[in-house]
């Protein structure tokens, strides 16, 4: 059995405000939860506040509420995250970059 070498990794997720039931916090606490599902560890996080689109796809999506976690996981992290969140409409987009 070998131990996996964890990366560090700044994921910012861009949530749909309009599709939120529960306040921000609710989510980033599910957000940590499938984060560890993922044998990964949230280090920290920032609510980076609403923005809106400088480039607008649809109409009804004008502004989204920036997330920026700090995670410490394994090399296939990027991967199995976006295949996690990619059927949850409350995510519209999802950057994950290494952190050094």
């Amino acid at each position: 059995m070998s131990i996996a070498t964890k990366k560090a990794y700044k994921t910012t997720f861009i949530i749909d405000i309009k599709m939120l039931e529960n306040p921000i916090k609710a989510f980033i606490d599910e957000l940590k939860t499938i984060v560890e599902s993922l044998e990964g560890e949230v280090n920290s996080w920032d609510d980076l506040g609403i923005r809106s689109f400088s480039y607008v796809k649809k109409k009804e999506l004008t502004q989204g509420n920036y997330l920026q976690l700090l995670i410490s996981a394994p090399s296939s992290f990027e991967k199995n995250i976006q295949d996690k969140l990619r059927l949850d409409k409350r995510v519209h987009r999802i950057l994950v970059q290494s952190a050094y």
